[in-house]
């Protein structure tokens, strides 16, 4: 007997990444409640590129980074902060769009069985899966707007549950890097000190810093369960990682999971092409041993890092692998019903019932259903979505507001990452 080994790469774009680690398929659900940390990759951050070339004027050219936060901490200490070649446009997206991602692109590995006389042997299948995707960026260009002594601020807004400020730092100042570190610190952005001896590279480029935090107050506090992932559009021939202010914080080999979506191959220009040793994969439990393959081929590198390409496919067999069809046809059915309905109590119930049977996963639900019932004085959100038929008499809920903060906080950010 012969036992062919096969890998199966299914899918989109051009992937690429340092490490690739299972997503945990385990969920803890409730009432209205499902726990969306459970289906998180904890062990990689996640970034989705996509290429906007203008052929005819490639400095006119933008890149769209949508960008997942991972953090585990109190949601006072959260700050993240990344350097940004161009002033962006700020959004936001949904966890749920990695989540169906990496359903769809995960590589796996099959073993197949061939009998062929009495002998055995194993026949790995040895492909070269060369390199693909990312690359430098620009120098920054931009204006400014308000100053105040070495810090200059661009803009200074709110999106989703975060607050986030743009700054450029003064490059003749004594450290400009200790200096912008000092100013988001005093403005309640909780950085690590450290973080100042990684921004110089790019404040040298003279880029621009984008740092975000949960939105703080008394009435309308986020919580850590409010993180959503960032989508960042700004000018910008092609797309780049800022790997340094990301290692600050980052685990043992963290790995970084990218996708490009682009009209042409994309390959890492600083950094190495990785290729596998299939030899060691563990090919009956392979989920077991990927992420050590990964992590072998990054340690037998130079200095330790580089990018695997798993896959370099064409986007369109992949159109609505974040949004489907199925989730266009329900969003679409859902309205038509219950914007004719009488906007009771009792219906503004049964629509937060049958909409957490297909969104209780997306990201913007809980604070949706939060804006649209009112409670007893004894009964706390966690009360009523853990446990809603107990309760099912004593709420208000507003149809209206409900269904039009489902559709801005939870349907499009989601159908936009897959436009």
């Amino acid at each position: 007997m012969v036992r062919l080994l096969k890998h199966i790469t299914p899918l989109t774009s051009i992937l690429t990444c340092f490490h690739l680690y299972s997503i945990p398929t385990a969920n803890g659900c409730g009432g209205f409640w499902c726990n969306n940390n459970l289906r998180l990759n904890q062990a990689a951050e996640n970034i989705l590129f996509i290429q906007n070339q203008n052929k005819t004027h490639p400095l006119e050219s933008t890149v769209t980074a949508v960008v997942q936060i991972l953090y585990d901490g109190p949601s006072e200490r959260f700050a993240w902060l990344l350097p940004v070649p161009t002033e962006p446009e700020v959004d936001v997206s949904s966890n749920e769009a990695f989540v169906r991602l990496m359903s769809s692109t995960d590589p796996q590995f099959v073993l197949e069985e061939h009998w062929k006389g009495d002998n055995c042997q194993f026949v790995p299948d040895k492909k070269n899966k060369g390199g693909d995707v990312m690359a430098t960026t620009e120098e920054s260009s931009a204006g400014t707007e308000e100053s105040e002594e070495d810090v200059t601020v661009i803009k200074a807004d709110s999106v989703g549950p975060y607050d986030y400020v743009l700054i450029t730092i003064n490059p003749d100042a004594e450290s400009p890097a200790k200096v912008a570190v000092d100013w988001l610190q005093k403005n309640e952005y909780d950085l690590f000190d450290s973080t100042a001896t990684v921004l110089d590279p790019y404040l040298e480029k003279q880029m621009m810093l984008l740092a975000f935090r949960l939105t703080k107050g008394s009435d309308d506090a986020a919580d850590v369960g409010s993180i959503r992932p960032v989508v960042l559009t700004y000018k910008s021939e092609k797309p780049m990682i800022p790997l340094l202010p990301t290692a600050v914080a980052a685990n043992d080999d963290m790995g970084i999971r990218v996708w490009v979506a682009s009209d042409h191959p994309v390959y890492p220009v600083n950094y190495n092409s990785l290729v596998l040793n299939e030899a060691l994969i563990h090919w009956f439990d392979w989920r077991s041993t990927y992420n050590d393959v990964v992590t072998a081929a990054a340690n037998e590198a130079e200095d330790g890092q580089g990018f695997v390409t798993e896959l370099a496919l064409s986007t369109a067999s992949y159109k609505d692998a974040i949004f489907s069809v199925n989730d266009e046809e329900w969003w679409k059915n859902f309205q038509e019903r219950y914007v004719k309905m009488e906007p009771t109590d009792s219906n503004g119930f049964d629509a937060i019932q049958e909409a957490s049977w297909t969104v209780r996963f997306w990201d913007g639900w809980r604070e949706t259903v939060a804006a649209s019932v009112l409670l007893p004085k004894d009964v706390s959100l966690d009360d009523f979505g853990t446990s809603p038929f107990l309760y099912q008499d004593q709420v208000q809920v507003n149809l209206t507001t409900f269904l039009q903060l489902l559709e801005i906080n939870v349907v499009i950010p989601l159908k936009h990452t897959q436009d």
